[in-house]
């Protein structure tokens, strides 16, 4: 989780879009996490995927409904995701 957040806050898009292909992959694959856990952190990865996919098609009116979407969820780095909302809603 922490290494998605370098990346976007980076701004190093295409090494974010790989790592999360990877980061899928390991939680399809991965045993040990519960199902509250590997849905808490696909939440997180989805949410993510669209926030990228907003700013890259500059469809930014598309921001408060992200925002609102992600209020209302629970999961893992909800917090970080809703401030990244806010801030690309300033731009």
């Amino acid at each position: 989780n922490l290494t998605t957040k370098i990346y976007y806050e980076t701004g190093n898009i295409e090494s974010l879009v790989n790592f999360i292909s990877s980061y899928r992959m390991y939680l399809s694959k991965n045993r040990s996490l519960n199902k509250k856990d590997l849905t808490s952190h696909n939440t997180f990865l989805n949410y993510l995927d669209k926030l990228i996919r907003i700013k890259e098609n500059k469809k930014f009116h598309k921001l408060d409904d992200l925002e609102v979407e992600v209020s209302k969820a629970s999961f893992v780095s909800d917090y970080w995701m809703l401030e990244q909302c806010a801030m690309s809603n300033e731009q």
